[in-house]
């Protein structure tokens, strides 16, 4: 796991630190990799919401007063204009997890355990 902070906007950050889609998905996952560590597979990213999201709020305890029940389809990027405004548009610096905050785990094997084993279909070269 790297130790270094690494750059990501203030929509990317704020998607982990809210649970809403604030951003293109791919900084969804470049920033979920950055904090376990990890090459997280679509079914992982849940996961790595809840284990990331508590530590977005430390790092940047102003985020946990950011309230998204308004937001919606319509109007996120109005909402996200509104917070670069209020908290600034550079790019944040995010550490990742501790150590103990994140078990990597096969993605094959934890999506048999999700949906078990007869609904997963590996696919080979």
């Amino acid at each position: 796991m790297t130790t270094d902070a690494k750059e990501f906007s203030l929509g990317a950050v704020l998607s982990v630190a809210t649970g809403t889609l604030l951003c293109p998905i791919d900084e969804i996952y470049g920033i979920l990799n950055h904090m376990t560590g990890d090459n997280l597979f679509t079914h992982q990213l849940p996961r790595a919401f809840r284990a990331c999201e508590p530590e977005i709020k430390r790092q940047y305890p102003v985020l946990a007063q950011v309230d998204v029940s308004r937001v919606g389809r319509e109007n996120w990027r109005d909402f996200l204009a509104e917070r670069k405004r209020e908290l600034g548009g550079q790019p944040w610096l995010v550490r990742p997890l501790p150590l103990a905050l994140w078990t990597s785990q096969d993605p094959l094997t934890e999506a048999e355990l999700m949906v078990g084993p007869e609904r997963v279909i590996p696919l080979t070269k």
